[in-house]
């Protein structure tokens, strides 16, 4: 099978929004990542309230269809969960931490 060049431009573009999150989540261990995603997830859920009836034993199928984590939902996700100052390592700082890991500081 030949690759669209629709399809190329997809590949492309989730390529760049994986960059983004790595570059914009450095310092997150795998348990931030679940819990960053679990925030967004529950802000587009926020913004959906109205649409769900909480009197239902189920939500509508079409509603659920149309919830969708954005970039938005992300950033405020973000801002809700900030990684630690203790992981947040720069390059200048990477050979103190080797000899001092158990002296810093969290």
């Amino acid at each position: 099978m030949s690759w669209l060049p629709q399809q190329l431009t997809v590949c492309s573009t989730r390529l760049d929004i994986c960059m983004q999150v790595a570059q914009e989540t450095h310092g997150h261990v795998g348990s931030d990542l679940a819990a960053l995603c679990s925030e967004s997830a529950l802000q587009q859920i926020r913004e959906k309230m109205d649409l769900i009836d909480l009197e239902d034993e189920a939500i509508d199928a079409e509603v659920l269809n149309s919830l969708a984590v954005s970039q938005e939902n992300f950033r405020v996700g973000q801002h809700c969960l900030p990684v630690p100052e203790c992981r947040i390592i720069s390059p200048a700082k990477c050979c103190q931490v080797s000899t001092n890991f158990f002296q810093t500081p969290c």
